[in-house]
């Protein structure tokens, strides 16, 4: 038997700018990591290498306020492991050594500047004062030592917004 030719029809290709196909391509390769990242690099102190950064945002993703934490660290240290303020508190979170040594059993300062146990301290000092107020901006207030003047936790709020528009923004 003869096999006879068949035609194939080539495959409809639909036209597409270079804009939307740019767009798609930068969008397919984001992750929210990637752009908390890129976030985190507008805060960032110049001493803060990108493999510090990564591994600060790393961290912070293990929680479920992750964002929250990333903008309260932007507030209190732009994500500095080494800050140090005029108080003694220590590191990213910026967590108050002499307050708090006693409460998780730290034995020195140098335990605060891991980047690790900052962000746990930090994150179980922020979850205490939440689980006393429910209220996140209660609990901004006074893990900054504040009554009810607010301007730390408006500061902290701004970021976190600026933080959850423009991962909107990119995700979506």
């Amino acid at each position: 038997p003869k096999s006879i030719p068949v035609k194939i029809k080539p495959p409809v290709v639909l036209p597409v700018s270079k804009f939307s196909l740019k767009k798609a391509t930068k969008r397919s390769f984001k992750t929210k990591k990637d752009l908390a990242y890129n976030w985190c690099q507008k805060y960032a102190k110049k001493k803060v290498s990108k493999d510090m950064l990564t591994y600060i945002v790393d961290h912070a993703m293990e929680y479920p306020r992750w964002k929250l934490l990333l903008s309260i660290m932007a507030t209190e240290s732009n994500f500095d492991p080494d800050a140090r303020s005029h108080c003694n508190a220590l590191g990213l979170m910026q967590v108050n050594y002499p307050v708090w040594k006693d409460y998780f059993k730290l034995k020195s300062e140098a335990h605060i500047f891991d980047i690790e146990e900052n962000i746990k301290h930090g994150r179980e000092i922020f979850n205490m004062y939440y689980e006393k107020t429910k209220d996140i901006k209660l609990a901004l207030n006074r893990y900054a030592g504040e009554s009810k003047n607010g301007a730390y936790q408006q500061r902290v709020m701004k970021k976190y917004d600026e933080l959850n528009n423009y991962l909107n923004k990119k995700l979506n």
